[in-house]
């Protein structure tokens, strides 16, 4: 099937976008005068090189009249080549790979169903969770906690370092949790 290129809502006329995901700046002749004198710019045809965000994601600057914009790849694919009846805000890819943006590869999701087929495929793995206590601190992280706590350090600071909440290191503070665990390092009088 041969590839099908669309031009690019608000860019018509400057680049058009395939199902197979590549764009292109289409051939065109730009006048410009600059001081009175009157400059003729032919430009070819080229297909430009998207590049990954910081997450992965492929993306592409459009320039229409001096003006740089950031658009991703998978979104302008999704939104020219795919209907989406009940209006999902999220583009996803179906087999994960965030560089392949064809049409087959790419489907409209919730926030939710992106999560779901992330957790599905792999992509994304739920944090580990002790088994014995089902939760994220094990004994060593509350001896550390605990260890901090003894040397003044804010409650504040250990919450965000070990990524729990103000009650739990509260509770590990008063020794209302994790009782078990011998507090090596308190001050006893």
């Amino acid at each position: 099937m041969p590839e099908t290129f669309r031009p690019l809502q608000d860019l018509e006329g400057l680049y058009e976008i395939s199902d197979l995901g590549r764009i292109k700046s289409v051939a065109r002749t730009v006048t410009q005068t600059l001081n009175g004198t009157t400059f003729t710019r032919f430009f070819k045809e080229r297909f430009l090189k998207p590049t990954p965000n910081s997450h992965g994601y492929y993306q592409f600057k459009p320039c229409r009249n001096g003006k740089t914009t950031t658009l991703k790849v998978a979104r302008a694919v999704a939104e020219h080549f795919l209907w989406n009846p009940d209006n999902k805000p999220e583009v996803n890819h179906k087999n994960g790979d965030k560089s392949d943006n064809s049409v087959g590869n790419l489907e409209w999701v919730t926030s939710l169903e992106q999560q779901e087929h992330a957790l599905a495929t792999g992509l994304r793995v739920m944090p580990q969770w002790s088994k014995e206590t089902r939760t994220r601190l094990t004994r060593r992280k509350v001896c550390r906690i605990l260890a901090l706590l003894s040397r003044g350090y804010p409650q504040k600071r250990i919450r965000e370092r070990f990524h729990v909440t103000s009650e739990t290191v509260r509770g590990i503070a008063r020794r209302e949790h994790w009782k078990d665990v011998p507090d090596l390092w308190s001050k006893t009088t």
